[in-house]
């Protein structure tokens, strides 16, 4: 009956189409040229009813960041993270990634849990603790990042329920071959190398890369009279190929494998001991194979994809293996898209099947031993277009084997009076069911408990309105407006009674923000700058005032660059102010202002020198707090290199 009435439901269903684009007729060679396909989701922002941020490859040269994460940080003003170091951002206590998008995403017991982060399609989500890796993401073979603000059930289902990111690599669009090879060194015995290699041979197109990144760290605590450093080392690595098969179909085979070693010397003035030092080893990968098919009045894909990893911790005093947990997903997706019969019109419907989890060890013994949770969903997608207007709206169901059920939906107006005008409001209701970590509970100091069943999905619903306006071809303004209303926020209860588990808050979360941006952009020279408030306070059930942690009421992101002759220099901004740890204990995070800048020169075609230049005002302060101490962040410092690309 399940299966039936998903069927029923992906037919009749109709829904908010992200990605159509309404275009007019096209060649036959760029038909072909377009059909070639892309992990993209966003093709056209005016057709785009909620707030998305398109980071382009151009954007990611000149950034001074050597991750995705950290690029994304610079660019996108209410997406926010913490930090702790020159490179890494390190997990289970010291995740300082604490990433949100407009305050939501962060679980009440730390990591990000809000948004799913995919690479080429596959959600790199850790699914034991339902949470992204932000090291995973330290490839440069990049194309485009797409940053969606706000919940995405829709396309992207129950882990959207923040948002999403987007991350599209490279690939060669003409016959031939493209190599790209990069060497640098700096501050803190710092390196930031790879290679990158993809080329077309008719039908057939490749693309591989390899990404090693290496830091001692800008810290050494000495505890015990031993020095312990916060070293860093990755090797990332993806592979991707293409065939074309015929005008109507393609196949294409894509995968990454991430190693890191991550050293946590703890924060400076920390309030316990050594003992609680660690060391991560962490081994992620994933593959998906999908075929598309591209026809007049129909066009979609299939796709099944594994991702999978293995974390270890070890404590570097004791050299003690005291944490393991090796976690898996596995998922199979079917949609199609119906355009053209009824003009103005695209209706979408989508299957997904999605099973999940992992094992948990630790030197005690076993703590969750193979346990899985499935979901299968199906959803749908429409909208129609009546001249200047295009009304969308969409929802998905998902029932998963333990909590039943459930439904979300997002819709919105887009009205495009002129080329240059988009003005466009839109509802979500995004939602996240409960995952691994909340069902069974591994971590309770009351041991493993296997009955949270009753526990009912989180939910944020977003309200947001937004004009963007291009002015002279040259200036782009945006200002958007959005309330959140969250429920069911699943927090930890703890003794007594015990044992400890998970339970849904019973206070409703609501508070507002906006952001506002422009952008300036000349042949040889542009600037750029962001702007995000957000009413991070709001009154629980007892009228006592509480605060979102690690969400900053104010933060600006600012940038710009010029080339002239061989010469390129971009410089970029970042400026955070009134942002909480935790508002019970009074924690206050610093207010900071960085400048980051990079230059660059070309020596002649295809190969250039550059110069990263970090922190340049030497600003003294800290993203992130654990155990009453903070992570300091490191003060100027600096990376130099060459690349060449042949």
């Amino acid at each position: 009956m399940r299966i039936l009435k998903l069927f029923i439901i992906s037919c009749i269903i109709t829904g908010m189409s992200i990605s159509p684009s309404f275009s007019q007729e096209k060649s036959d060679e760029e038909k072909k040229a377009e059909y070639t396909y892309r992990e993209i989701v966003v093709k056209e922002k005016r057709e785009q009813a909620n707030t998305v941020s398109i980071i382009t490859d151009e954007e990611v040269k000149k950034s001074t960041k050597t991750d995705l994460i950290g690029v994304v940080n610079e660019n996108v003003p209410s997406f926010y993270t913490g930090n702790r170091g020159v490179m890494g951002y390190g997990v289970a206590s010291s995740q300082s990634a604490k990433m949100t998008i407009r305050g939501m995403g962060l679980s009440s017991w730390g990591p990000t849990t809000g948004f799913p982060i995919l690479f080429n399609g596959i959600d790199t989500t850790a699914t034991v603790w339902s949470h992204p890796v932000a090291d995973i993401f330290s490839m440069k073979n990049i194309e485009r990042i797409e940053v969606f603000h706000g919940p995405q059930p829709v396309l992207f289902g129950s882990t959207a329920l923040a948002g999403a990111i987007n991350v599209v690599t490279k690939r060669q669009e003409k016959d031939g071959y493209q190599t790209t090879l990069s060497a640098s060194y700096g501050s803190f015995n710092t390196t930031d190398d790879y290679i990158h290699h993809m080329g077309k041979i008719g039908i057939l197109d490749y693309g591989v890369s390899y990404n090693y990144m290496w830091t001692d760290g800008h810290r050494e605590e000495e505890i015990d009279g031993k020095e312990y450093t916060s070293q860093y080392r990755s090797n990332n690595g993806t592979a991707r190929l293409g065939l074309q098969m015929g005008e109507n179909f393609y196949a294409s085979l894509t995968g990454y494998v991430m190693d890191m070693n991550i050293h946590d010397p703890g924060p400076e003035n920390r309030a316990t001991d050594a003992e609680d030092l660690e060391i991560f080893d962490i081994l992620r990968s994933g593959v998906s194979v999908s075929i598309h098919n591209s026809f007049k009045i129909l066009e979609g894909y299939i796709q099944a994809y594994s991702n999978q990893g293995t974390h270890e911790a070890t404590n570097p005093v004791t050299s003690e293996k005291w944490y393991k947990h090796v976690d898996s997903a596995r998922l199979v997706k079917i949609q199609e898209t119906l355009q053209k019969v009824i003009p103005g019109n695209r209706l979408t419907v989508g299957y997904e099947y999605k099973k999940y989890g992992g094992e948990i060890e630790k030197t005690s013994g076993t703590l969750m031993d193979e346990e899985y949770l499935t979901d299968n969903s199906a959803y749908g997608l429409m909208e129609q277009q009546l001249g200047f207007i295009i009304l969308s709206g969409g929802a998905r169901y998902t029932d998963n084997s333990e909590y039943g059920g459930y439904t979300a939906y997002q819709g919105g107006i887009i009205v495009n009076p002129t080329k240059t005008t988009k003005i466009y409001t839109s509802a979500a209701k995004g939602f996240t069911i409960p995952g691994i970590r909340y069902r069974y509970n591994p971590n309770s100091p009351g041991g493993f408990i296997d009955e949270n069943t009753d526990l009912e999905p989180e939910i944020n619903i977003v309200y947001e309105a937004g004009i963007e306006q291009m002015i002279l071809e040259v200036l782009t303004v945006e200002l958007i407006g959005y309330r959140v209303h969250a429920e069911n926020k699943i927090v930890p209860v703890f003794p007594p009674p015990p044992p400890a588990k998970f339970d849904n808050l019973e206070d409703d979360i609501e508070y507002d923000g906006m952001e506002a941006s422009l952008k300036l952009s000349f042949k040889n020279a542009g600037l750029r700058a962001s702007y995000s408030y957000i009413d991070h306070e709001y009154d629980d059930e007892d009228g006592e005032k509480q605060i979102l942690s690690y969400v900053p009421k104010h933060k600006a992101v600012f940038g710009g660059y010029v080339e002239f002759w061989r010469l390129s220099v971009s410089v970029n901004g970042e400026y955070v102010k009134t942002i909480w740890h935790d508002y019970s204990a009074d924690e206050k995070l610093d207010d900071y202002l960085v400048f980051n800048a990079k230059i660059a020169f070309s020596i002649f075609e295809g190969v250039e020198a550059f110069v990263n230049l970090n922190n340049i005002t030497d600003q003294d302060y800290a993203t992130f707090i654990r155990d009453g101490g903070e992570y300091t962040m490191p003060g100027f410092h600096v990376l130099g290199g060459a690349s060449a690309t042949f």
